[in-house]
Parts: structure tokens; C-alpha cells; sequence
């Protein structure tokens, strides 16, 4: 387990992560001041951390998800989003997070609920609460 909730950080490097076990199955960043999770993905793949089963990117400041995320996150199984600043999420984005049991989207600024939750078979929670929907198609 990595925790590093409750500081200020507003980026990962590249190579903050080069150091950890490629073991590691659970990253903790809740309440930072990430923006952008590039950098997060582009650390996570070079550090070649293929087991992380949980990532906690509650409250921060994340705007949207890079392309890459489902490239990197395949064996992840719980992901929180909660109280961030997506207002977007593209059709494909989780499509290679077969595994993931819960997604959490709630407070964030989301205003169309399009088709991303058909990629996954074992999705057992799901949290959308206090977004600004305008419209629900699926």
C-alpha cells in the first residue's frame, strides 16, 4: 500500500515511482491537488506495476481521464473518483478494466451519462451521485 492522502501534491513525476514494488496493490491519493493523472499513469507504467488492484483519487482536482488510463489499470478492481472536476468521460476509457467491482464518480461535473458502464461484467457498485445530468442514454 502507497498512501499519500492529505498533502499538497499537484503532480506525480515519472520516476517518484520507479522505486516501489512492482507488487504494489493499492495507491491511496486522496485529497491532494492532482489535476492531471498523466503523470500518474506514465509513473505506474514505468515502474511496471502490474498488480495494483485500488486507486483512490478522491478529492483532487482532476478534470478529465487520460487515454492511457485503461492501457495501465487492467487489474484494477476498485476506482474512486469522487468530488473532482470530470465533466467528460469518453466511451472507451474504462474499456480494458474488466475486473473493476466499484467505480466511484460521484460529485464530480458530469453532465451526460453515456455508455462506458457496458464495458464491465462484474461491476458491482457504482456511485454517480451529485453530478449536473442532463441527459441519460444507455
Amino acid at each position: 500500500v502507497l498512501d499519500l492522502r492529505e498533502n499538497e501534491l499537484q503532480h506525480i513525476s515519472n520516476l517518484s515511482l520507479m522505486h516501489m514494488s512492482n507488487n504494489l496493490e493499492q495507491i491511496n491519493l486522496e485529497s491532494n491537488r492532482l489535476t492531471n493523472i498523466k503523470d500518474l499513469i506514465a509513473s505506474i507504467s514505468l515502474a511496471k506495476i502490474t498488480s495494483l488492484l485500488a486507486l483512490n483519487l478522491n478529492l483532487n482536482l482532476i478534470e478529465k481521464l487520460d487515454e492511457k488510463f485503461n492501457e495501465i489499470f487492467f487489474n484494477l478492481q476498485v476506482l474512486q473518483l469522487k468530488g473532482n472536476r470530470i465533466s467528460f468521460i469518453g466511451r472507451n476509457i474504462f474499456k480494458n478494466l474488466v475486473n473493476l467491482i466499484e467505480l466511484s464518480l460521484g460529485n464530480n461535473r458530469l453532465r451526460f451519462f453515456n455508455q462506458f458502464v457496458d464495458k464491465f461484467s462484474v461491476l458491482k457498485f457504482l456511485n454517480l451521485d451529485h453530478n449536473n445530468f442532463e441527459k441519460i442514454s444507455y
